[in-house]
């Protein structure tokens, strides 16, 4: 009888654990991601606004087709997605993001950086740091630019990364 009572109290025990963490788990985000000072547009249209501050802008056009134009923007960025069709800007902390005039360009920009990727395909534009990053005129042009360096990717096929040095 005595033992039957404490494996009974041991197993409600162990069972009360795991549940009492479950209980006291913080519920899930409404916006997985996306959180505090933030601007998002889809194919022109602004899906998420959640910021007080004036500089932080994501603007993009409708899409010409083959994919969405999107825009992000976090903490003073301005992102732009345009003229074509799945071209994706992301801009944080103070950044320009400029992904436009082709299809599926990529340009992402944080800490005080500015990158474009323009006038082609699948042209990627990467800066961070202070950096500018230019990947434009032809097709699959990559450049990244870090710690207050700067990158130019022209012509189609390139690659450049350059670091500054000044992180």
């Amino acid at each position: 009888m005595f033992t039957r009572m404490l494996t009974g109290v041991i197993a409600a025990g162990a069972l009360s654990i795991p549940l009492a963490a479950v209980a006291s788990a913080k519920p899930p985000s409404t916006s997985p991601g996306v959180h505090g000072d933030v601007s998002i547009s889809v194919n022109g249209v602004v899906k998420k606004q959640s910021s007080s501050n004036p500089a932080t802008i994501a603007e993009s056009t409708a899409s010409t087709g083959g994919g969405a134009n999107v825009a992000k923007a976090k903490t003073g960025g301005k992102a732009t997605a345009t003229d074509g069709s799945g071209n994706k800007a992301t801009a944080s902390n103070g950044s320009t993001a400029l992904a436009t005039q082709g299809d599926n360009n990529t340009a992402t920009a944080s800490n005080g950086s500015r990158a474009v990727a323009e006038f082609g395909s699948g042209n990627t534009a990467t800066a961070t740091d202070g950096s500018q990053a230019l990947a434009a005129g032809g097709n699959g042009n990559t450049a990244t630019a870090t710690c207050g360096g700067s990158a130019t990717a022209t012509g189609g096929g390139q690659i450049v990364t350059n670091d500054g040095g000044v992180c």
